[in-house]
C-alpha cells in the first residue's frame, strides 16, 4: 500500500506482454522504439474507491453493481471535509 507523499514504484517488466499488444499493432516493434510515454489512466484503493482521472473519484454502488461518482469536486485528501469527525465534515447519511 502507498500512502500520502510516498512513491509508488511500477515495473514496467511486470507488463511487457500488455505493452506489446498495445504497441505492436500500430505498425511499430517494441524493440524499434527509442521513447515511449505510459499514462495511467485509473487507480483503485483499498478503500473500494477508484480513481479515473482528473477530478473524478468513484465508489461501486452495491445495489446496481456499477461505478457512481462522487460529488463533483469530491477530493479524500481533504481533511476537513472528509474525514469523519473534523470540522465541516459532511456525513454520508
Amino acid at each position: 500500500m502507498v500512502r500520502a507523499k510516498q512513491t509508488a514504484v511500477i515495473r514496467l517488466g511486470d507488463y511487457i506482454d500488455r505493452i506489446r499488444a498495445a504497441v505492436e499493432p500500430s505498425a511499430h516493434t517494441l524493440s524499434s522504439l527509442s521513447e515511449m510515454h505510459v499514462g495511467l489512466s485509473i487507480f483503485d484503493f483499498e478503500d473500494g474507491m477508484r480513481w479515473g482521472g482528473g477530478a473524478s473519484y468513484e465508489v461501486m454502488d452495491p445495489i446496481t453493481h456499477t461505478w457512481s461518482p462522487m460529488a463533483p469536486g469530491y477530493f479524500p485528501g481533504n481533511m476537513d471535509l472528509y474525514w469523519s469527525g473534523r470540522p465541516g465534515w459532511i456525513d454520508p447519511e
